[in-house]
């Protein structure tokens, strides 16, 4: 176990101890969504607003979108991964993870785009959770078979790739959503996800190495030991 987030596959608890918590998780994301007009301009990710002060958009600009459609695809990605990966972490490490790859995300369009001053939505979250969960099942070998999960990663890469070639289209939902798609959100979430699964491994296997460690007991405890038992 990696200090308790990672379960082996599959968990019989996980789902009705996390339903109920997932499901008001995603209500809660449509709400914002389905007010956004009048919620957004509070908590979507500022440049304006960041420098004077409202640091709390660098974790809230992940979680309201543009509109119900926007909304709803990005619900449809979490429980995708979610639900293919249920067992993997519980609810909370799930929150935990979104907080991270919210404020990586965050910090590289600060860093990286400034040109960038408004920005919402999860679907640069949802890169980096679903890059997490394929890198560490493919470490473990849980889920799938490894060549599944590295096709898998082969194709979220390859997206990756292309999203960030000149000429790419960044306005195909531009109907829907009326902005651009922020593919370089994608890269950062996915970068984030990355660093997060090779952290989750090592932990891992360091604490698997501490737990078949064998016990070393010092040659003069033996001694002492030895002869109270003759």
């Amino acid at each position: 176990m990696c200090g308790g987030l990672i379960v082996s596959y599959p968990n019989p608890s996980y789902l009705p101890e996390n339903a109920l918590k997932h499901g008001g998780w995603i209500f809660l994301l449509l709400l914002l969504g389905i007010f956004g007009d009048v919620l957004n301009p509070y908590l979507q990710y500022s440049r304006e607003s960041i420098s004077s002060g409202q640091v709390w958009r660098l974790l809230s600009g992940h979680i309201v979108h543009l509109g119900w459609f926007h909304s709803v695809i990005n619900m449809l990605g979490w429980l995708g991964v979610v639900w293919v990966f249920r067992g993997l972490f519980n609810f909370y490490v799930w929150l935990l993870l979104v907080c991270i790859n919210a404020l990586a995300i965050s910090a590289g369009l600060w860093f990286y785009n400034p040109e960038l001053q408004n920005y919402a939505g999860l679907s640069g979250v949802l890169h980096g959770l679903l890059v997490s969960v394929l890198v560490v099942s493919f470490g473990q070998r849980l889920f799938f078979n490894r060549w599944v999960t590295a096709v898998a990663l082969s194709i979220v890469f390859f997206k990756l790739y292309q999203e960030q070639q000149p000429g790419y289209d960044v306005n195909y939902l531009y109907e829907h959503m009326q902005a651009p798609v922020a593919v370089d959100a994608h890269l950062y979430g996915a970068v984030s996800g990355l660093a997060i699964a090779g952290i989750l491994l090592v932990l891992k296997r360091v604490n698997k190495y501490r737990l078949k460690k064998p016990l070393k007991i010092p040659d003069a405890k033996l001694k002492k030991n030895d002869t109270a038992g003759n």
